[in-house]
């Protein structure tokens, strides 16, 4: 995808918070990938993913931002398959607790800096199902763990569980 499709699919309009990555990432990507192509496909996903997330994106947008689309803004085509180890459900980003896959995805989000509460997401889980848009069945997102907890990697080095 070019840059203009990209913010075309993404709605960028400006307004969308920064996303900060832990300092840590690429050193615990390297325990589990070698290849520099695999690196910056998990480090652009993550990010891409977190993106999303944050700024409530997966439906509010033209297009429903699936796995396929993802692809396809990271250069990839949609039927290639050679990464996904990496980003499928319970695949390498979720074991070492990057991504957890959920279908429960946010709607909107607020922060209330005077109550002390910080930022928080209506979720889809909240809401009637009625007023939700279509879903199809095996959609699935990712909930960018560590933006919101910083957590121990699950898998040990040797990449046994």
């Amino acid at each position: 995808m070019k840059f203009e499709e990209i913010n075309k699919v993404l709605s960028i309009t400006g307004k969308e918070s920064n996303i900060f990555l832990p300092n840590e990432i690429f050193s615990d990507l390297q325990d589990y990938i070698t290849d520099g192509k695999e690196i910056a496909y998990a480090y652009s996903y993550i990010y891409l993913t977190q993106f999303l997330y944050r700024n409530c994106k997966y439906f509010n947008t033209q297009e429903l931002i699936d796995v396929n689309v993802i692809k396809q803004i990271l250069g990839y085509s949609k039927s290639n398959r050679t990464m996904n180890y990496i980003t499928k459900k319970g695949g390498l980003l979720d074991k070492i607790g990057y991504l957890e896959s959920t279908k429960d995805f946010p709607m909107t989000w607020t922060f209330e800096k005077s109550s002390g509460e910080g930022l928080s997401f209506l979720m889809s889980s909240e809401i009637d199902k009625d007023m939700l848009p279509l879903i199809p069945k095996m959609f699935f997102l990712k909930r960018p763990m560590k933006a919101f907890e910083r957590t121990r990697l699950l898998i040990q080095s040797d990449g046994g569980i």
